[in-house]
Protein backbone atom coordinates (compact mmCIF):
# COMPACT_ATOMS: atom_id res chain seq x y z
CA UNK A 1 0.00 0.00 0.00
CA UNK A 2 0.97 3.61 -0.47
CA UNK A 3 0.12 6.35 2.03
CA UNK A 4 -2.33 8.60 0.20
CA UNK A 5 -3.39 10.91 3.05
CA UNK A 6 -2.60 11.27 6.72
CA UNK A 7 -4.08 13.78 9.12
CA UNK A 8 -4.04 14.42 12.85
CA UNK A 9 -7.34 13.70 14.62
CA UNK A 10 -8.75 13.69 18.16
CA UNK A 11 -11.36 11.15 19.28
CA UNK A 12 -14.73 12.70 20.04
CA UNK A 13 -15.40 10.57 23.13
CA UNK A 14 -12.16 10.80 25.15
CA UNK A 15 -10.13 13.44 23.34
CA UNK A 16 -7.41 10.90 22.49
CA UNK A 17 -4.99 12.13 19.79
CA UNK A 18 -4.43 10.02 16.72
CA UNK A 19 -3.97 9.77 12.99
CA UNK A 20 -6.40 9.11 10.18
CA UNK A 21 -4.71 7.19 7.37
CA UNK A 22 -5.87 6.55 3.85
CA UNK A 23 -3.77 3.91 2.14
CA UNK A 24 -4.13 2.83 -1.49
CA UNK A 25 -3.32 -0.70 -2.64
CA UNK A 26 -0.43 -0.33 -5.08
CA UNK A 27 -0.22 -3.83 -6.62
CA UNK A 28 -2.24 -6.96 -7.28
CA UNK A 29 -5.89 -7.50 -8.15
CA UNK A 30 -7.10 -4.88 -5.64
CA UNK A 31 -4.77 -2.15 -6.98
CA UNK A 32 -6.34 1.28 -6.51
CA UNK A 33 -8.62 0.20 -3.64
CA UNK A 34 -8.47 2.49 -0.61
CA UNK A 35 -8.15 1.38 3.00
CA UNK A 36 -8.90 3.89 5.74
CA UNK A 37 -8.04 3.45 9.42
CA UNK A 38 -7.45 5.49 12.54
CA UNK A 39 -4.51 5.05 14.89
CA UNK A 40 -5.01 6.49 18.37
CA UNK A 41 -2.10 6.90 20.78
CA UNK A 42 -2.05 7.43 24.51
CA UNK A 43 1.66 7.57 25.23
CA UNK A 44 1.88 4.04 26.68
CA UNK A 45 3.99 1.44 24.91
CA UNK A 46 1.22 -1.18 25.16
CA UNK A 47 -1.39 0.90 23.34
CA UNK A 48 0.88 2.63 20.84
CA UNK A 49 2.10 -0.47 18.99
CA UNK A 50 0.25 0.41 15.78
CA UNK A 51 1.75 3.91 15.64
CA UNK A 52 5.21 2.45 16.30
CA UNK A 53 4.80 -0.17 13.53
CA UNK A 54 3.56 2.50 11.10
CA UNK A 55 6.57 4.75 11.79
CA UNK A 56 9.00 1.83 11.47
CA UNK A 57 7.40 0.74 8.17
CA UNK A 58 7.81 4.31 6.87
CA UNK A 59 11.46 4.40 8.01
CA UNK A 60 10.70 7.29 10.36
CA UNK A 61 11.65 7.68 14.03
CA UNK A 62 8.78 10.02 14.97
CA UNK A 63 5.78 11.86 13.57
CA UNK A 64 7.64 15.16 13.45
CA UNK A 65 5.44 18.23 13.23
CA UNK A 66 1.86 17.10 13.73
CA UNK A 67 0.07 19.70 11.63
CA UNK A 68 -1.71 18.26 8.58
CA UNK A 69 0.53 19.87 5.95
CA UNK A 70 3.80 18.72 7.55
CA UNK A 71 2.46 15.20 8.02
CA UNK A 72 1.29 15.00 4.39
CA UNK A 73 4.71 16.19 3.16
CA UNK A 74 6.51 13.64 5.35
CA UNK A 75 4.35 10.54 4.76
CA UNK A 76 2.47 10.84 1.44
CA UNK A 77 3.85 8.36 -1.07
CA UNK A 78 5.53 6.11 1.51
CA UNK A 79 5.07 2.46 0.61
CA UNK A 80 4.26 -0.01 3.40
CA UNK A 81 3.08 -3.59 3.70
CA UNK A 82 -0.20 -3.84 5.59
CA UNK A 83 -1.64 -6.81 7.46
CA UNK A 84 -5.41 -6.72 7.58
CA UNK A 85 -7.93 -8.54 9.73
CA UNK A 86 -11.71 -8.87 9.68
CA UNK A 87 -13.36 -7.29 12.71
CA UNK A 88 -16.82 -8.69 13.47
CA UNK A 89 -19.69 -6.27 13.89
CA UNK A 90 -20.81 -5.52 17.44
CA UNK A 91 -23.24 -3.52 19.53
CA UNK A 92 -21.70 -1.23 22.14
CA UNK A 93 -23.06 -0.88 25.66
CA UNK A 94 -24.72 2.40 24.68
CA UNK A 95 -26.61 0.63 21.87
CA UNK A 96 -24.44 1.91 19.01
CA UNK A 97 -24.22 -0.73 16.27
CA UNK A 98 -20.87 -1.12 14.50
CA UNK A 99 -20.82 -3.09 11.24
CA UNK A 100 -18.09 -5.62 10.55
CA UNK A 101 -15.09 -4.18 8.75
CA UNK A 102 -11.57 -4.81 7.55
CA UNK A 103 -9.05 -3.26 9.95
CA UNK A 104 -5.33 -2.73 9.72
CA UNK A 105 -3.70 -5.33 11.95
CA UNK A 106 -0.14 -4.11 11.53
CA UNK A 107 2.51 -2.63 9.25
CA UNK A 108 5.83 -3.83 7.86
CA UNK A 109 8.58 -2.24 5.83
CA UNK A 110 7.87 -2.72 2.13
CA UNK A 111 11.37 -2.25 0.73
CA UNK A 112 14.80 -1.00 1.85
CA UNK A 113 13.71 2.48 0.78
CA UNK A 114 10.02 3.13 1.23
CA UNK A 115 9.63 6.25 -0.91
CA UNK A 116 7.98 5.52 -4.26
CA UNK A 117 6.73 7.49 -7.20
CA UNK A 118 3.06 8.06 -6.51
CA UNK A 119 0.15 10.06 -7.85
CA UNK A 120 -3.00 10.19 -5.68
CA UNK A 121 -5.99 8.40 -7.18
CA UNK A 122 -9.48 9.79 -7.39
CA UNK A 123 -11.32 9.30 -4.09
CA UNK A 124 -13.15 6.02 -4.67
CA UNK A 125 -12.88 5.08 -1.02
CA UNK A 126 -14.24 1.71 -0.03
CA UNK A 127 -15.62 1.90 3.52
CA UNK A 128 -13.32 -0.37 5.51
Amino acid sequence: CVVDTIEPIVSSKKGTPGLKLRLVVSAGPEKGTALTDRIYYTGTKKSDWKKSEFLQACNEKNLGKTDAISMMEKFTGKKVLVRTAWEEGRTAEDGTVYDGQIRIGGFQVSAPTSAVSYSPVENTETPF
